[in-house]
């Protein structure tokens, strides 16, 4: 989860493509048509997304926030924080 060029694999559904900045911020644009093949209605200020990475613990949690640029009129973000513990053992 947090090398930002694999971030579709685990994010993918609302993004079609994703692309890393010079600054480390990930450009993400909103997918055109579903994986159903239906087309996908994104209001113009929410087709493009910035995200980055604003806490990394290795082993332990990382933290990311997003923001819509193109919303205009105020400053949009929202977070994402995962935590990680020890795994279970696999049962057989």
């Amino acid at each position: 989860m947090s090398d930002p060029r694999r971030r579709l694999e685990w994010d993918g559904y609302f993004h079609g493509s994703i692309e890393e900045r010079s600054d480390g911020v990930l450009v993400a644009k909103a997918r055109k048509v579903r994986p159903d093949g239906k087309p996908v209605k994104v209001r113009p200020q929410f087709r493009v997304t910035e995200f980055v990475v604003s806490r990394y613990l290795p082993g332990q949690c990382i933290e990311w926030e997003s923001s819509w640029p193109a919303k205009p009129g105020a400053v949009t973000a929202s977070g994402l924080r995962s935590t990680f513990g020890p795994t279970a053992p696999a049962r057989r």
